[in-house]
């Protein structure tokens, strides 16, 4: 016998304080159960029992180890109802990164049903710039992180959700006084309101207009998109923005692209987590419902469309 199974036979005759009753309980014989008892008194080299005629009692030593082995055997058991509680996610935690306006625009819409489906997981949201996101996924500070394809990292693996388009968009007052420009003339002489430097998406703006050599120089900065949104409204000038987080806007006319006949390149919005990590069960329950739900948006989305035509 191994003495894990030895100790699990002293715990039970010392529970039942009988060596008869936890040979019924274990299903085993009540010899196995002595013989197993006298090896394990011989192995630590100590008496455990006091065996007399009316039955058998722990010895001062043997309480000492009995309350020893209730603590360790206890930890066993709210270990194994807790990898129940786990593998049936009526618990866990999920540490999710995501940028300001991924989280607004993306996450937050998803986040809703997830809870609904899943109470008992909880889950903790860092917001913070993309870069800093990324190095704390590369730490293992964060389970899983939302980030567009254009920041990749070598030691990340990429789960792509749904492709971006950016474009380029002002009022409808704005666009006024601007839509007869040129190209040359719209960088020059144009309001532009843009995201801070460090933002992944300012960074990929500026590849498009560099590789066609324009440089713009922001009159607004800021490191928000929703904000630089509303400033847009307003009639402040021009941002860039993901297409499909304004699509309402465009649709009700208070937005308008503005085309600079830029090349793009394909983008998309995904989850990274480091390559050589296994996931959780949570995780991947997580990144599961994602897939599911954009799945599902991108069917319903293209059924209406269907529909409407």
């Amino acid at each position: 016998m191994s003495q894990l199974h030895l100790y699990e036979i002293f715990y039970s005759v010392a529970e039942y304080k009988s060596f008869s009753k936890a040979a019924d309980a274990l299903y085993l014989s009540q010899p196995a159960i002595s013989k197993a008892m006298k090896n394990l008194e011989n192995t630590l080299d100590i008496k455990l029992f006091h065996r007399q005629s009316k039955g058998i009692s722990l010895t001062p030593e043997g309480s000492v180890f009995y309350s020893h082995l209730q603590k360790a055997f206890e930890a066993i058991k709210a270990g194994e109802t807790q990898l129940h509680k786990l593998k049936h996610l009526e618990d866990g935690h999920l540490k999710l990164g995501v940028s300001q306006t991924l989280g607004t625009h993306f996450l937050l819409p998803h986040l809703k049903d997830f809870i609904k489906k899943y109470p008992h997981i909880q889950l903790q949201l860092v917001n913070d710039l993309t870069h800093n996101t990324l190095s704390l996924v590369n730490k293992g500070d964060i389970d899983l992180a939302i980030v567009s394809s254009s920041t990749l990292h070598e030691q990340l693996h990429f789960i792509s959700i749904e492709e971006i388009e950016d474009i380029f968009v002002c009022s409808p007052t704005y666009y006024q006084t601007i839509q007869n420009f040129s190209l040359l003339e719209l960088c020059q002489n144009a309001t532009f309101l843009f995201l801070s430097n460090e933002s992944v998406t300012r960074l990929y703006i500026e590849k498009l207009l560099a590789e066609q050599g324009l440089h713009i120089i922001p009159d607004v900065i800021a490191g928000d998109m929703n904000f630089l949104i509303e400033c847009a409204k307003l009639g402040l000038g021009i941002t860039s923005v993901v297409k499909s987080f304004v699509e309402k806007d465009l649709e009700e006319g208070s937005l308008v692209e503005v085309n600079l006949s830029l090349t793009s390149y394909s983008r998309s919005i995904g989850m990274v987590y480091p390559k050589n990590t296994p996931l959780s069960l949570v995780a991947q329950t997580f990144i599961n419902f994602i897939l599911e739900k954009t799945a599902s948006y991108k069917s319903s989305t293209l059924n209406t469309k269907r529909d409407s035509d």
